[in-house]
């Protein structure tokens, strides 16, 4: 009997590491720790499992290489976890998407995350550094 291959909410309910722990494998998908409790119920979302997929992955490499992949690790530790300010993306694109983002010297660590009650998991939907000008911007589209 062939070995059952695991899928949707099998794979992503192993053990997940700790937001310092994150060290991204850019050839599959990859489990990260479950979001701040105070962050979900700001959006009145249950806690669930971080997923960033491989797909996101490439998608993210070919739309933003001034990202270098090295640089991953650290937005994903600082974004999500120990954001500065979180705010909805734009409504016609998906409700469901929340950007969190972290503040620096002139630039922001920014990820986009679905924040879906139809699925398993959230979803890491995009992440790249913008300038702080750009995040204004995108708060006005919205």
């Amino acid at each position: 009997m062939p070995k059952r291959r695991e899928t949707g909410a099998d794979t992503y309910t192993k053990k997940r590491a700790k937001p310092g722990e994150i060290n991204i494998d850019f050839g599959k998908d990859n489990v990260l720790p479950e979001l701040n409790g105070g962050d979900l119920e700001e959006f009145g979302k249950a806690s669930k499992p971080l997923v960033l997929k491989k797909s996101v992955i490439e998608r993210n490499l070919k739309n933003h290489p001034e990202v270098a992949k090295g640089d991953y690790n650290r937005i994903l530790r600082q974004a999500p976890y120990n954001s500065d300010e979180r705010f909805g993306g734009r409504q016609r694109h998906n409700p469901d998407y929340v950007n969190f983002v972290k503040y620096g010297e002139g630039r922001a660590a920014l990820v986009l995350v679905e924040l879906s009650d139809r699925k398993d998991n959230h979803e890491v939907v995009h992440l790249f550094e913008p300038n702080i000008g750009n995040i204004t911007r995108m708060k006005r589209k919205k």
